[in-house]
C-alpha cells in the first residue's frame, strides 16, 4: 500500500453499499452487481457465480446432487438479511414458484449462519464463495440459481484516480478473486 492512500474496508449488505455509493459516502464497492441502477452507477464485473444450497451432512437433502426449489418448501432456512441481493433473489424464486419459504432466522453474520447449518437447525442459500464448508456441512447446486455477477461499482460521473483504476485492474486480474 502507498503511505499517502487511505484504504478502509467495511462490510455492508448490497443495498446499503449501493445507497452509500449513490450519496457519495463510499468511493468503490466490491459487491454483487445484479440489479444495480445503470443510470447511477458504473461497474466492472470480474466474476460470475451461483447460489448454492448449504446444509448439514445429516440433512435428508444432503444426498441429492441438485436441489430443486420445490424440495425447499418447509425446509428450515437461515438467510442473509433482507437488504442483501441474495435474500431478494431467493425470495423472488420462491414467489415465482408459488412457494412459501420457512425462514427461521435472518443474519448478516456468517458464523451464525454456519452454526445453524452445522447444528442441523437450518439450511441456507448463499453464493458459493461466501461460506467455506467443513466436515459437518456440504453445498449442493441449486437448480433455479440465477447467475450472480460480482464486480466493483462506483458512482457514475465520479472521477477515478489512477490509484482507483489500478485497484480495479488488480481486482480483475488477481487469482484471489477468481
Amino acid at each position: 500500500m502507498h503511505p499517502d492512500v487511505q484504504f478502509e474496508v467495511q462490510e455492508f449488505d448490497t443495498l446499503n453499499e449501493v445507497n452509500r455509493l449513490e450519496v457519495g459516502t463510499l468511493d468503490l464497492s466490491l459487491s454483487i452487481t445484479n440489479n444495480i441502477d445503470r443510470q447511477k452507477l458504473n461497474f466492472v464485473n470480474f466474476k460470475t457465480t451461483d447460489i448454492l444450497f448449504y446444509t448439514s451432512v445429516h440433512n435428508k437433502l444432503a444426498e441429492k446432487s441438485v436441489i430443486p426449489i420445490s424440495l425447499l418448501e418447509g425446509e428450515p432456512l437461515i438467510l442473509l438479511n433482507e437488504n442483501s441481493y441474495q435474500y431478494q433473489a431467493v425470495m423472488e424464486l420462491f414467489q415465482k414458484n408459488h412457494l412459501k419459504p420457512n425462514i427461521i432466522h435472518r443474519s448478516n453474520q456468517l458464523n451464525t449462519i454456519r452454526k445453524f447449518i452445522q447444528d442441523g437447525l437450518a439450511s441456507s442459500l448463499l453464493i458459493g464463495e461466501l461460506l467455506e464448508c467443513d466436515d459437518s456441512m456440504i453445498t449442493i447446486p441449486f437448480e433455479a440459481s440465477p447467475t450472480v455477477y460480482i464486480g466493483i461499482m462506483w458512482k457514475k460521473g465520479m472521477h477515478l484516480s489512477a490509484l482507483m483504476s489500478n485497484f480495479i485492474e488488480f481486482v480483475k486480474t488477481t487469482r484471489f478473486f477468481t
